[in-house]
C-alpha cells in the first residue's frame, strides 16, 4: 500500500485504485481528481470577483467620464477675438490669459499691478524732465518698457524705447542728438505715450469687465 503522503504528489491513474482509497486519504486536502466532475472544483464563486471588479470598472469610468467632462469645457474666449487691434499684442496677451483660473485672477492681478507702476513712472519721468535729467528718462522708459512688453501693451513698449534711446541722445535709428534735441522730442514723446497709455488702459478695464473682473 503507497503511503498516503505520497498520494498527494502523485495521483494514482486508475480509477479503481482511487476507489480504494482509505476514507480518512480522500478527506485530507488534495487536488481535484483528473476524474472528477467539476462540482468538485473549489467553489470561491466567480461572481463575487466580477462584481468588485464591474464595481471599481464603473468607478474608474466614471472619474474618466468626469475628466472629460471637465476637459470638454469650452475655454474663455482668446483676447484676439475683441477690440483692441494696434494696441495689444495678442499673441503675447493670448499667452498670460492661458495661465488664468476661472476667474482670471493672474492676468488681472499682472494688470493692476501696471496700472500702479505705469502712475508712478510718469510721474518720475514728469519730474525726471523738469530736470532735464536725460539718464533717469531713459531708465524709466527701459522699466515702462518692459512692464509693458509683459502685457503685450505693443504701443506703449514702443514709445518707451524711443525714450530710452532719447534719453541716451539717439534718435530713432541710433543716430546721435544733441540733449536740447532729445529733450524737444522727449517732450512731445510724454504727451503720446500717456495717450498711449491711456487706451491701453481703458482696453484692458473693458476687457477683463467683460469677464467678470473690476480692475
Amino acid at each position: 500500500m503507497i503511503p498516503s503522503g505520497r498520494s498527494r504528489l502523485f495521483p494514482l491513474s486508475s480509477p479503481s485504485s482511487t476507489m480504494s482509497t482509505s476514507p480518512t486519504s480522500e478527506r485530507r486536502p488534495s487536488s481535484p481528481r483528473p476524474n472528477s466532475p467539476p462540482t468538485h472544483i473549489p467553489s470561491k464563486p466567480p461572481l463575487i470577483r466580477t462584481a468588485s471588479a464591474s464595481s471599481a470598472l464603473s468607478s474608474r469610468s466614471g472619474q474618466v467620464e468626469s475628466r472629460e467632462r471637465g476637459q470638454s469645457q469650452p475655454a474663455p474666449p482668446k483676447a484676439s477675438a475683441r477690440d483692441g487691434e494696434g494696441i495689444v499684442d495678442f499673441d503675447v496677451f493670448d499667452q498670460i490669459l492661458e495661465l488664468d483660473d476661472d476667474e482670471s485672477s493672474f492676468s488681472a492681478e499682472m494688470a493692476q499691478a501696471y496700472f500702479v507702476q505705469a502712475d508712478k513712472t510718469f510721474k518720475d519721468m514728469d519730474n525726471a524732465f523738469a530736470t532735464k535729467d536725460l539718464k533717469s528718462l531713459s531708465d524709466l522708459g527701459h522699466f515702462l518698457k518692459g512692464s509693458s512688453a509683459a502685457l503685450g501693451l505693443s504701443k506703449v513698449q514702443a514709445s518707451c524705447e524711443t525714450m530710452q534711446n532719447l534719453g541716451k541722445l539717439k534718435d530713432e535709428n541710433h543716430e546721435p542728438l544733441k540733449a536740447e534735441e532729445a529733450l524737444n522730442r522727449i517732450d512731445d514723446l510724454l504727451v503720446r505715450v500717456k495717450q498711449e497709455y491711456d487706451e491701453a488702459e481703458t482696453w484692458l478695464r473693458h476687457f477683463y469687465s467683460q469677464r467678470g473682473a473690476e480692475l
